[in-house]
């Protein structure tokens, strides 16, 4: 199969489900993202040929986000505060609009133009871990503590992969830690933070039906 025939099967798949204009998006980024391919290949390579096994996986994947399973669960990545992210069903997708809390908290810590290194940072809920190591990452030698009640959302949280950049600017690895944030007195952390952050989920359980099936079928474990 040629690329923009696959290309053309996956936008027609998925604008069951999305815009046609949204659909080829998605089709371009999971190319780029899953596969390698550039989202200009098509153009610059008119009979650029994809083996019958990419093919069959894209296929596959194209069905997936025309059930209404998020494109980040597809691929396994989400973009955040320009890093790219692990990500699963068993947490939330990390949100452009985190990226704010983020940019606000280093604001706040900003000292002759350049962030404080020496403080703590208390994360809560941290899901994927996108809070925590972007502030580890951003405020290198920071000491960050992240907590949430789901193994496998610890799981997740420890598993990105920022070796390279640590190793260029001394950033620490957060500390994740497995507690319930609703029962403070059984919390795994004492001692005082310089910053407590927290976005954790903050839709009530009787208005998920009324959501896009994109959010409502892949609430998170």
């Amino acid at each position: 199969m040629t690329l923009g025939g696959l290309i053309n099967k996956g936008v027609e798949t998925i604008s069951v489900m999305f815009p046609q204009r949204e659909a080829r998006e998605m089709v371009l980024r999971y190319l780029e993202d899953r596969h390698g391919i550039r989202r200009l290949t098509h153009i610059m390579e008119p009979s650029y040929e994809v083996t019958a096994e990419v093919a069959a996986s894209c296929l596959s994947a194209f069905d997936r986000m025309a059930s209404g399973e998020p494109l980040q669960y597809v691929t396994g990545k989400a973009d955040f505060y320009g890093r790219g992210f692990s990500v699963s069903p068993a947490v939330l997708i990390p949100r452009q609009e985190t990226e704010i809390l983020c940019r606000s908290v280093l604001d706040n810590v900003t000292v002759n133009g350049s962030s404080r290194t020496d403080m703590t940072v208390l994360d809560l809920c941290t899901g994927s871990g996108c809070i925590a190591w972007t502030l580890a990452l951003e405020m290198p030698g920071a000491k960050v503590a992240a907590v949430d009640i789901s193994e496998e959302a610890l799981a997740v949280a420890m598993s990105q992969e920022f070796s390279a950049e640590m190793a260029r600017s001394g950033a620490q690895t957060p500390v994740f830690i497995k507690g319930d944030v609703l029962s403070p007195g059984a919390l795994p952390v004492s001692g005082k933070f310089d910053i407590i952050v927290s976005n954790p989920p903050y839709i009530p359980r009787a208005d998920i039906e009324e959501l896009d099936t994109s959010v409502k079928d892949y609430e998170p474990l």
